[in-house]
């Protein structure tokens, strides 16, 4: 993912691939470069999240997880009973 992201960046700096608009000012060509590099980015993150691990959908398994719980839940009150 990262490996796109500067790709994507270096693709989309102006003057290295192409320059919209192209008799336009400086600030008018970075301004419509960081907006086609959000959309990209945009739409590309979207597709590209269901087949990496990251992003709201993702599960994360942590080992020895319900043990973590069961220490934490139960400082400060010994007696308490495992959930």
């Amino acid at each position: 993912m990262i490996a796109f992201i500067v790709f994507l960046f270096v693709v989309l700096t102006p003057g290295v691939i192409l320059t919209l608009p192209p008799n336009g000012s400086k600030i008018t060509v970075a301004v419509v470069h960081g907006i086609l590099f959000s959309f990209i980015y945009y739409f590309a993150l979207t597709k590209l999240e269901r087949f990496t691990d990251v992003g709201p959908n993702a599960d994360i398994a942590i080992k020895g997880y319900q043990d973590i719980y069961t220490k934490i839940a139960t400082i400060g009150n010994p007696k308490a009973k495992p959930v």
